[in-house]
């Protein structure tokens, strides 16, 4: 059975020393826009005056897969449920995207970051399906965001994180990048795992997809991989509505760290740094003091 830091299962009340409940509350922001404009907002992005969906910038498609983060014509985006096109029409998503990729559990103590399927990774690549069809439906923008967590101390606490997630298989360490701060000092990172684009018997070549595995951990100022890449249930790909089923407990990555009494802040950033290759990656947090 697969061990999960980031399941909902039942309500947690974890007291501090002093008796009180703690909290973390959560300001959660993604990113749209170009490199040159990038915006953290909510509202759908991907129309122009004709209400075409895809529209070319600058004379460039935005969902041209060549484009990195730092790329000037790199794009960023989520497809959430869809939207207004500008022209009166909508678009539906919902059966293929939630709504917020945001989880946050009770008092904020448990916080996950799905990333979208994209096209490159999607089931229906497997199928006989025009690739612009598959765009309409498929994330292929750069899909980035932060959270930045406020909670306070009434004494002196040791704060604990536990990581898990997947990445993609692609290339290791350059993509589905995380690093989580407290107190603007670095505690821990994740990047992708790797492993040449296959997976137990899951080869790209097959049907046009390359699988997910647990994340590559560190913690901060080393380089040393303090967590496991074999995920449970191997010789399936990543249902991504049920992703959390693929951790385990070796993939788990904890982290301390001393704190005062007083007001403290936690910051998450995350980012695909591409558009391909991660239909089913996440990153997994809860957080406990003692």
């Amino acid at each position: 059975m697969a061990i999960v830091p980031t399941a909902f299962i039942k309500k947690q009340t974890l007291p501090s020393s002093a008796g009180e409940e703690k909290v973390i509350t959560w300001n959660k922001s993604l990113y749209w826009g170009q490199e040159d404009n990038v915006q953290t907002t909510t509202t759908w992005p991907f129309k122009n005056e004709d209400g075409d969906l895809f529209s070319p910038i600058n004379g460039e498609e935005t969902y041209n897969t060549t484009r990195e983060a730092g790329n000037s014509s790199a794009y960023y985006g989520w497809y959430l449920n869809g939207g207004e096109l500008g022209n009166g029409d909508s678009i539906d998503l919902s059966t293929y995207h939630q709504a917020d990729p945001w989880h946050v559990g009770t008092n904020g103590l448990q916080l996950r970051l799905d990333f979208e399927a994209d096209w490159d990774t999607s089931d229906e690549r497997e199928l006989d399906i025009p690739s612009d069809v598959l765009r309409e439906y498929y994330n292929q923008f750069i899909q980035s965001g932060y959270a930045l967590g406020t909670f306070n101390l009434n004494s002196s606490s040791t704060l604990t994180v536990k990581v898990s997630g997947l990445g993609e298989m692609w290339q290791a360490n350059y993509y589905d990048l995380m690093d989580l701060s407290v107190d603007n000092a670095m505690v821990c990172s994740g990047a992708s795992p790797g492993n040449n684009g296959s997976y137990f018997g899951l080869d790209e070549t097959a049907d046009g997809r390359i699988d997910v595995r647990q994340v590559k951990l560190y913690a901060a100022g080393s380089n040393t991989v303090v967590n496991s890449q074999v995920r449970a249930n191997q010789g399936q790909w990543v249902n991504q509505d049920n992703r959390i089923a693929y951790t385990t407990n070796g993939g788990i990555g904890t982290f301390t760290k001393s704190l005062n009494a007083g007001s403290h802040n936690i910051k998450i950033n995350l980012s695909t740094v591409d558009s391909l290759y991660h239909s089913g990656a996440f990153y997994g947090f809860t957080f406990s003091f003692s």
